[in-house]
């Protein structure tokens, strides 16, 4: 029983004497390794929840730009409509000026008739006072009086036509008083209408005033809003260059030697047709020209194997800004290799993997125009043409 269970364990120990014969610690024992990746997972939590910090601020910060534009809007809105009552000020104000001056003109008018007036009264009452004076004569004795048929006629006539003036000086006394009224009673009346309308408009203007002037106030409080929250972004985003560090100097750490085979294997051995060479290129998604490329691509089916190029150690399996899924593994020596643009990872970090397996499946997600891998080596940190690693 007991060599059974030697024999069972023993495929587990091969394969654990494997790993330690390809994979020797440049520093430090298992114990410093787990510390090592106890470190570096904790840095990648403090990633993540400081990326979701990040972004919660970035919506809020969206969310007080949008309400600055409307606020924005209400103010200009509401400033148009103050400059539409002044002009509408500025014209009740010439109309009450023109009305005052009308006024004036009419106050003139009934003085000019109230003196007519009065001088038409003068006349009468200087006939009254004549024929007083000279007696009480009616119209029957005048008409009496008269020498034959002639005279009579004549101070007939006379009399009918002093009759007559009278009763148009009267007439026209009363047309004039009545004109006079109705005028100034029209007059008064368009006067108080428009100190009215007046009184509405500048009602009107001080309350759009004072709109004004809260969404003034508004906007300046949302302003120190998106500062503030702009202050704290800002400060998460110096936070995650200080973990990236920190992970940096894990991961300088956790790297290793390894007993490699030489010359590293095409990641994508059955599609070797570069379509996007190391260098200076035009970049196919902006289209600016002698933008740099810091690896080679290989233009290949959705799907297809991706491979490790040489044994290593898996230091990222997830999204990377601008590649999309993309597995990085340390080759020890300082040496990494990125494999971009995938549609599907197969390995997790930490994980140890060998030549030639696969750790991945071509795509063209991140920012790509179609399914390729991407493939850049560094060395110390620096990308260096991956032909100087595999065969063209």
């Amino acid at each position: 029983m007991r060599n059974l269970s030697i024999l069972k364990a023993l495929p587990v120990l091969l394969v654990l004497a494997l790993v330690l014969t390809i994979v020797t610690p440049m520093h430090g024992s298992a114990n410093q390794m787990l510390e090592l990746q106890t470190k570096m997972d904790a840095i990648k939590k403090r990633q993540s929840e400081s990326q979701a910090k990040a972004k919660d601020i970035q919506q809020g910060i969206n969310s007080v730009k949008q309400q600055e534009r409307s606020v924005v809007t209400q103010i200009n809105q509401i400033h148009h409509e103050i400059e539409l009552k002044e002009l509408e000020l500025n014209q009740l104000t010439l109309d009450i000026e023109q009305t005052e001056t009308q006024i004036e003109i009419t106050t003139l008018e009934l003085q000019e008739a109230e003196q007519r007036i009065i001088n038409r009264d003068s006349v009468l009452k200087s006939r009254v006072r004549s024929m007083y004076e000279n007696g009480q004569v009616s119209y029957l004795e005048v008409l009496l009086g008269s020498s034959d048929f002639v005279d009579f006629l004549n101070r007939y006539e006379a009399l009918s036509l002093i009759v007559e003036q009278d009763f148009r000086i009267l007439k026209e006394d009363q047309q004039d008083r009545d004109m006079i009224q109705v005028k100034k009673d029209e007059i008064e009346e368009q006067f108080a209408q428009l100190q009215s309308l007046k009184e509405q408009a500048e009602f009107a203007k001080a309350d759009l005033s004072d709109k004004e002037k809260k969404q003034k106030v508004e906007l300046a409080e949302l302003k120190d809003n998106r500062s503030s929250l702009q202050k704290q972004l800002d400060e998460e985003e110096a936070a995650q260059k200080k973990l990236i560090q920190e992970l940096n100097e894990v991961t300088k750490q956790f790297q290793r030697i390894y007993r490699g085979t030489g010359a590293f294997t095409h990641p994508v051995p059955e599609h070797t047709r570069m379509s996007s060479n190391y260098g200076t290129r035009v970049d196919p998604i902006t289209g600016k020209k002698g933008v740099w490329h810091n690896g080679v691509d290989f233009a290949a089916k959705t799907g297809t194997p991706i491979l490790a190029a040489e044994d290593g150690v898996v230091i990222l399996s997830g999204w990377v800004r601008g590649f999309g899924y993309t597995v990085i593994l340390d080759h020890g020596s300082q040496i990494t290799t990125l494999y971009g643009h995938a549609s599907q990872l197969l390995v997790k970090e930490g994980q140890t993997v060998q030549r030639g397996q696969q750790i991945a499946k071509v795509g063209s997600t991140g920012n790509s125009t179609g399914p390729h891998l991407h493939f850049t080596v560094y060395e110390n940190g620096k990308d260096v043409s991956p032909w100087n690693y595999i065969k063209q």
